[in-house]
């Protein structure tokens, strides 16, 4: 049974004096909202992290995804004894 995996990812975003808003998209939808880690300088301060689907965003898998989809059901097809 699987657990969990994790995502990792990086960027660097020059923010402005004042309050700004950064996206992050195409993530996984069943993320765990406890455990993201975002470092930022000292003199940054991060006042909420706001997790929502795009429900209007095609559902539809890119070929890599449907690689490792199939993969997954052929794993979980097999006996284990």
């Amino acid at each position: 049974m699987f657990a969990g995996a994790k995502v990792f990812g990086s960027t660097n975003v020059m923010l402005q004096k004042g309050r700004n808003t950064v996206k992050i998209i195409n993530l996984p939808n069943d993320l765990d909202e406890n455990t993201y880690k975002i470092n930022l300088e000292r003199s940054t301060t991060l006042l909420s992290i706001t997790p929502q689907s795009n429900y209007l965003k095609n559902d539809e898998l890119t070929d890599g995804e449907k690689k490792l989809d199939d993969e997954e059901k052929n794993f979980r097809g097999r006996s284990i004894y």
